[in-house]
């Protein structure tokens, strides 16, 4: 079976935008932070997976291979993230929650910035949501 557009998009970029996230933590705070880029990539990731499905570029029966080529990028861009081997999973009901709660609007980065705040989060608000707002735009032109 052939993956889609969407499942080789995000297999593609992930660790690009993981690197992305990187940079913009470190800008922001003035050092590198595997667990800041994780939990923003994290974001990222369900967001694209969401869109993806949506523009119908995705297939439901591919979200557990999009989900570990997430975690395959976690794991070797942000081995020191400290947050659990199911940490992109876990993220996943804070995100969806921001989602529902923005209602469409792409506000949904700062509603999930106060969430993601529990886990550690170190990045200013501007930072995370700008970089995560500019990442998921590039998800409409995936494919």
């Amino acid at each position: 079976m052939f993956a889609s557009q969407g499942r080789k998009a995000i297999e593609r970029n992930s660790v690009a935008v993981l690197e992305s996230f990187h940079n913009t933590v470190e800008r922001d705070i003035g050092e590198f932070s595997d667990r800041d880029a994780a939990i923003m990539f994290a974001g990222w990731l369900h967001y694209s997976i969401a869109l993806l499905i949506q523009s119908r570029r995705l297939k439901q029966n591919e979200i557990p291979a999009a989900l570990q080529s997430g975690a395959l990028a976690v794991r070797s861009a942000a081995p020191d993230h400290g947050l659990g081997d199911t940490y992109i999973e876990v993220a996943q009901g804070r995100i969806f929650d921001s989602m529902r709660e923005a209602n469409g609007s792409p506000m949904w980065p700062l509603l999930y910035f106060a969430r993601a705040k529990e886990d550690g989060l170190r990045v200013s608000e501007g930072a995370f949501a700008g970089a995560l707002m500019r990442e998921t735009e590039a998800v409409a032109r995936m494919g």
